[in-house]
């Protein structure tokens, strides 16, 4: 929801839909990070989960992408210094 003034705009389904594919990898890596969170309880990750398949259900459910994840190694070497 964006506020404009008073007046709330929403997205349209079809936006949501197109938003949420172009965010299947990193909804993918959400979901990883809230399986391996040792914060959260099993109750907190499911109601993230839920929340998930309310805005993105196709990606919520889905184990992989039609775009794969970006590799970047080679990145994080330059800027970073980490070793492969």
């Amino acid at each position: 929801i964006n506020k404009a003034g008073w007046k709330l705009k929403y997205l349209s389904e079809e936006s949501t839909r197109l938003i949420c594919a172009k965010l299947c990898n990193e909804i993918q890596t959400y979901k990883k990070i809230l399986r391996l969170s040792i914060n959260l309880n099993e109750k907190q990750v499911q109601q993230s989960v839920d929340e998930l398949m309310n805005s993105c259900p196709t990606e919520a459910l889905a184990t992989t992408c039609n775009v794969p994840m970006p590799n970047i190694t080679e990145k994080l070497i330059q800027s970073r210094g980490y070793m492969s």
